[in-house]
């Protein structure tokens, strides 16, 4: 159930960036781009500094309205990377389904491996997701630039 409501946010949370990022897209012309990498590695970069705040509190996934909050609190970010993709000129409908297949299939192994491994490992992955959407921006963003 877990790994079914985080797939589901992660998919309708970058569609909605994705929709946002299409309507507003064309009216940004050449800056789309720009903004759209931009806004990937500031998301990385406020993932990076979120990982390493200090008195984090872990986030206890329940059921209910925990579930919700923990789902859509984590998925929030997903909304900018909708938006960037959009910017970028990236397909809707197989970048929606992307996501969202890989939210649920990454929830679930995490799930599965989670039990074992604890929270060191829990530490460690958000800021090596932090570190790639950070990197990613960057690299594009200077791809952008160098065209």
């Amino acid at each position: 159930m877990i790994a079914f409501v985080f797939g589901a946010f992660q998919t309708i949370l970058p569609a909605a960036g994705l929709y946002i990022g299409r309507l507003v897209g064309p009216r940004l012309g050449e800056t789309a781009g720009f903004i759209g990498f931009g806004l990937l590695f500031a998301v990385g970069v406020v993932t990076l500094v979120m990982a390493f705040r200090p008195g984090k509190k872990a986030m206890h996934l329940g059921k209910g309205l925990g579930l919700l909050l923990s789902a859509s609190g984590v998925s929030l970010d997903s909304l900018a990377v909708g938006f960037s993709l959009a910017l970028a000129g990236f397909p809707m409908v197989l970048t929606i389904v992307a996501l969202g297949v890989s939210a649920f299939v990454m929830t679930w192994l995490g799930l599965q491996f989670g039990r074992g491994l604890g929270q060191w490992l829990e530490a460690w992955a958000e800021r090596f997701a932090g570190a790639v959407l950070a990197v990613t921006g960057l690299v594009l963003l200077l791809l952008k630039l160098a065209a």
